[in-house]
């Protein structure tokens, strides 16, 4: 892929297909569901969200 083309959302080049990085069964949709409750239920967590989306430090409380 050339360095100046859009990167798509199926991953990195050479990388295992979607249906491979898919996690299945019970447990592991459980232990999913409590890691993004551990990042967007802590203040901590809900800064790190935001800027990593966005690229952008948010403003300190003080």
């Amino acid at each position: 892929m050339p360095s100046d083309s859009p990167r798509t959302t199926s991953g990195a080049p050479g990388g295992p297909p979607a249906s491979d990085r898919v996690s299945t069964g019970r447990f592991t949709g459980r232990r999913q569901i409590g890691e993004l409750r551990s990042v967007v239920e802590s203040e901590a967590g809900k800064t790190y969200l935001a800027e990593a989306y966005t690229g952008w430090p948010l403003p300190q409380a003080g």
